[in-house]
């Protein structure tokens, strides 16, 4: 991006006010609670075994615990980095139809338990694009 002169352009609604994020081509949202993303975030933290809960060197706090609550999100706004996102899946996807092709079939679809969660939040099927937690597994 261009260095800017004087103020800085008001950013759309939500978006850190800052000239250094502005120059620095990214700036953070916050995702409204009352959206479609939040939601899905939320539903992407449901525990089905509780009991697993409370283990492993990021524990914070130890003790007993039934479920993680999202209290926050934020969005990270990068548009070159988009742009560039967005050339590398044109190419994924390319590469996979000439799979297609070759194969004259379908390639397999990767199926996680994050799936259903993640319907309302924009993701690439077709690629098999996924949403994974830390610590999670594909199974």
């Amino acid at each position: 991006p261009e260095p800017l002169d004087g103020p800085c352009p008001d950013p759309e609604p939500g978006l850190l006010r800052s000239q250094s994020a502005l120059e620095r081509g990214w700036d953070v949202r916050v995702v409204p609670r009352d959206t479609d993303a939040f939601k899905a975030l939320a539903k992407m933290l449901h525990v089905s075994t509780p009991r697993e809960l409370g283990y492993g060197r990021d524990v914070r706090e130890a003790g007993r615990h039934s479920k993680l609550t999202l209290h926050a999100a934020w969005q990270v706004l990068a548009p070159s980095r988009k742009s560039k996102y967005q050339l590398e899946l044109d190419d994924v996807r390319h590469k996979v139809s000439l799979i297609r092709k070759c194969l004259d079939s379908d390639l397999p679809v990767v199926v996680t338990k994050l799936d259903e969660a993640a319907t309302g939040l924009a993701i690439e099927a077709a690629v098999n694009e996924k949403f994974l937690l830390h610590g999670t597994s594909k199974a």
